[in-house]
């Protein structure tokens, strides 16, 4: 959960923004389930101290509005600025 989580939330929130500017759609909420989570016992302590840092201000992502057609993005049409972040917490990947 905190590997691998915050980075499939990004990409889903990009992928939705995507999708929605080349059907001309508003940007919605992006709502799921988590069916199988599970917390290994040395993930616990650093969890806990990641989820009780301090919160920053979500940073703003920009996506070039001139692109009409999903198969015509490129990574430099999506930019991420004004990105805060605390220290590293030391999460073992799991095997």
């Amino acid at each position: 959960m905190g590997l691998g989580n915050p980075y499939n939330i990004y990409q889903y929130s990009i992928l939705h923004r995507l999708i929605a500017q080349v059907t001309n759609k508003e940007v919605g909420t992006i709502c799921f389930n988590i069916d199988n989570a599970h917390i290994y016992d040395r993930h616990f302590e650093p969890l806990m101290e990641q989820v009780f840092r301090e919160s920053y201000n979500a940073p703003k992502v920009w996506i070039n509005p001139e692109i009409k057609s999903f198969y015509d993005f490129t990574i430099d049409d999506v930019k991420v600025t004004d990105y805060e972040h605390g220290d590293k917490v030391k999460l073992e990947v799991a095997l």
